[in-house]
């Protein structure tokens, strides 16, 4: 989980074994359109990966994984903060 202290980000992933925290910052925030030009600094992407050990897939196999983000009990899509 998250915790800045005001608010939580409770992270659940299935299939994954890592979780990377990342931020755009100045150069790459310029370049997205949806994103302000100061939004770099109110934000975090928090993504569920499989980085230090790399997933195998044979041919015709299948992996599957998936990611819940849970801020502050509220379910992704229906976040209220106070």
């Amino acid at each position: 989980s998250l915790d800045d202290g005001s608010a939580r980000l409770a992270i659940a992933a299935t299939g994954f074994t890592d979780v990377v925290v990342w931020n755009p910052w100045q150069m790459l925030c310029a370049q997205l359109p949806d994103m302000q030009a100061q939004g770099f600094r109110k934000m975090l992407c928090v993504e569920a990966a499989v980085a230090q050990y790399p997933v195998t897939v044979a041919a015709r196999g299948v992996w599957s994984g998936s990611q819940r983000l849970t801020p502050g009990g509220l379910e992704i899509g229906a976040i209220a903060r106070k």
